[in-house]
């Protein structure tokens, strides 16, 4: 018998700051390849997506201002538009999928280069400008 013990199985999720979580959502699909999921006891309209079944996914976030009971919490997350994500992918060949996302319109905002710490990074923007880092590791 396996014994369950208490504490974190997995990252499920994270959320990014969007002006339109729908053209959000269009280019995790249409763009990366994502697939987009609906996440338990969550508002329908509410999209994940992920490029695995059991990986971790994004989460559009739209802030309306209805959302917040302090103005000022409203504000902070909309000043995170167009910020460094923090969130990297990484591939097996970084040049093959640069060349492929910019054929389907992705923007750079570094191109890959080799890195002091022994890999390949390009870091791409999504339509509000959010980065995001790829790399490959040798």
């Amino acid at each position: 018998m396996k014994v369950k013990r208490a504490g974190l199985s997995m990252l499920a999720f994270v959320t990014v700051a969007s002006r339109d979580r729908k053209k959000a959502g269009a280019f995790f699909t249409k763009a990366l390849g994502m697939k987009a999921l609906r996440m338990p006891g969550e508002d329908p309209n509410f999209l994940s997506y992920q490029l695995q079944p059991k990986g971790t996914s994004i989460s559009p976030f739209q802030p309306t201002r209805e959302m917040y009971t302090n103005p000022a919490d409203y504000d902070t997350d909309m000043a995170h538009i167009g910020e460094m994500t923090s969130i990297g992918f990484t591939t097996r060949d970084i040049y093959g999928l640069q060349e492929s996302l910019m054929s389907k319109g992705v923007r750079f905002k570094t191109k890959a280069e080799k890195k002091d710490w022994g890999g390949i990074q390009a870091r791409f923007l999504d339509p509000d400008d959010n980065v995001y880092a790829v790399v490959q590791n040798l």
